[in-house]
């Protein structure tokens, strides 16, 4: 063999490879594409609200003793930055010092 075919078959091989590089590429996108659909389409059961007719008033002051950071699973520091119905401070109890 001559120079030049030498040459050309290394090129050809070198072209071969990018291009089976970019095969593989495209096929793992797809393949990840397509199980992110498949994720996405899948309906997720209704959520249920959760019964909130037990939740009574409390206190949401921080210096009272009888604070407590959370009341039937509500985070009273939340329901006090957002003016909850459900804070009362009329139900604290403060020290006497």
């Amino acid at each position: 063999m001559k120079m030049k075919e030498i040459v050309k078959i290394k090129i050809m091989k070198r072209k071969l490879g990018y291009i089976i590089v970019i095969v593989f590429w495209l096929i793992v996108a797809m393949v990840l594409s397509s199980c992110e659909k498949n994720e996405f389409i899948e309906e997720s059961p209704p959520r249920l609200k959760p019964d909130v007719s037990a939740i009574e008033k409390f206190c949401c002051d921080w210096d009272a003793v009888n604070y407590e950071p959370y009341v039937n699973g509500i985070c009273v520091t939340e329901a006090y930055f957002r003016n909850s119905r459900h804070c009362d401070n009329s139900l604290c109890v403060y020290p006497n010092y």
